[in-house]
């Protein structure tokens, strides 16, 4: 019996004697482990102390800088934009001054008849400058110049003509007066008279021959809008000239003075 307990014994003093080794193996571990942490602890806490300096600094940069003026209007209105005002428009109120504008258009147009070949053409049936100036918020100017089948000369058809040259001054929203070279306000497409006001390549023929299009006076008037919509225009102009009264086919054609 007591050679079996002190077998035990050794037996058990051998697993201690092996243990030993591996008890001291994890608490080095532990201990290196310790020790990375507090490396790393020291780091962030340097790191630490940097940013705060570097906030430290900057706010006592921002404290000695002027406070900022306060903005008397924060919601500004936008600035006028000068647009180009016609002489059958009222003129803008806001408008920015000696503001000039120059523009133009052209129509170039082809007929092709199946049945007579003959009359097939091409045409550049008009070529037109514009030049506009905004004086002030009332008065305006708008003129054009036209140049139709590209050439004008005793033997040719075309014709170098002014449409239009007038001065326009508001008096209010709803009044305002013209003087000058103006567009007549008769017909459907005296005042608008190229496509898309219409369809088609050529105007049609109340247009053309009843109602001379375009049909341009000289003298003066008054035009405007009304609250309701309604537009009106009257004035003084010249007439016609009925000594000039030759083209049954076509009566004010041939009449109508243009100044």
């Amino acid at each position: 019996m007591k050679s079996l307990r002190a077998g035990s014994a050794v037996l058990i003093l051998m697993a201690a004697m092996a243990l030993a080794p591996v008890a001291h193996a994890d608490e080095a571990t532990l201990r290196a482990e310790i020790a990375q942490l507090r490396a790393q602890m020291d780091q962030q806490a340097q790191l630490l102390s940097k940013l705060q300096a570097q906030a430290d600094a900057l706010a006592d940069r921002a404290a000695t800088l002027p406070a900022p003026t306060p903005n008397p209007n924060p919601n500004p209105a936008p600035a006028p934009v000068a647009a180009p005002v016609a002489s059958t428009q009222p003129v803008a109120a806001g408008v920015s001054e000696n503001a000039t504008t120059i523009g133009g258009y052209g129509e170039l147009n082809y007929n092709f008849y199946s049945n007579d070949r003959s009359r097939t053409q091409a045409d550049l049936r008009r070529f037109v400058v514009s030049l506009s100036h905004q004086f002030n918020d009332r008065l305006s100017f708008s003129g054009e110049l036209e140049l139709e089948h590209a050439i004008a000369s005793a033997g040719d058809e075309g014709e170098a003509e002014v449409e239009q040259a007038d001065l326009a001054y508001r008096l209010n929203d709803a009044v305002n007066i013209k003087a000058g070279l103006f567009l007549m306000p008769f017909g459907l497409l005296n005042q608008s008279h190229e496509p898309p006001s219409y369809f088609g390549v050529e105007r049609n023929e109340i247009e053309t021959r009843i109602i001379p299009s375009t049909w341009r006076e000289g003298g003066f008037g008054l035009y405007g809008d009304t609250p309701v919509g309604i537009a009106w225009d009257v004035g003084v102009t010249t007439g016609f000239d009925t000594a000039k009264f030759e083209e049954p086919e076509a009566p004010l054609a041939g009449v109508h003075q243009e100044l």
